[in-house]
């Protein structure tokens, strides 16, 4: 989505819970931080949402993965929007796929699985957590979800949502194969390597990951 969208969603939503309880919208309680490490992504944020004029909005330019501890267990919702290889968008998005290789998805697991991480400890008990990607890679959403719930033992749970009349949807996955990242991004006829378990992946990629 372009920069702006959910956070204008949210907006809505808020405006629309204030009038429910026949308030200005600025007399509403809840109160909305939008983040993003991309500096341009947060202009064009504060571009979109100027028109909102709401004074409960605050927007950062920051590593999600890095948020301060004093806002540890102070949210009650929190949209976590991770950096992507973006492949989900390739039907209208030519360019990507002359830039895209199998090692795209693997690369930034790390990074989500952090964000993620970060994110979980920033709300309340309680609190509910919406992770997304534009990535139809497992790596980068079921992997990432999993080894959340995995390191957080039981303190995290995974929650149904009720979907919107008409919706497609599909189970998430419970297992997929990993490609080994290429050693020639540039080779488009390079063989791709599959790994079907961690016990397969050699020593030098493991160390890795």
């Amino acid at each position: 989505a372009s920069p702006g969208t959910k956070t204008s969603m949210i907006l809505d939503l808020m405006a629309a819970d204030a009038q429910s309880r026949h308030q200005e919208v600025g007399g509403s309680t809840g109160a909305l931080w939008a983040n993003d490490l991309d500096f341009g992504s947060a202009a064009a944020l504060t571009h979109v949402v100027h028109r909102f004029g709401c004074p409960q909005l605050l927007i950062s330019y920051a590593d999600a993965a890095r948020m301060p501890s004093s806002l540890e267990e102070q949210f009650d919702r929190v949209v976590c929007d991770a950096p992507c290889s973006g492949d989900a968008t390739l039907r209208k998005n030519a360019d990507k796929w002359r830039r895209w290789h199998t090692g795209m998805g693997p690369s930034h697991h790390p990074q989500q699985l952090r964000i993620l991480l970060r994110g979980l400890g920033l709300l309340k008990v309680g609190g509910k957590l919406v992770y997304s990607t534009c990535s139809l890679n497992p790596v980068e959403n079921e992997a990432v979800v999993g080894a959340a719930l995995t390191l957080l033992q039981g303190s995290v749970l995974l929650q149904k949502v009720p979907l919107l009349p008409g919706a497609s949807w599909s189970p998430g996955l419970t297992g997929w194969r990993v490609p080994a990242p290429p050693a020639d991004v540039a080779d488009p006829e390079e063989p791709i390597t599959w790994f079907d378990e961690y016990a397969c992946v050699p020593d030098k990629l493991a160390k890795d990951c």
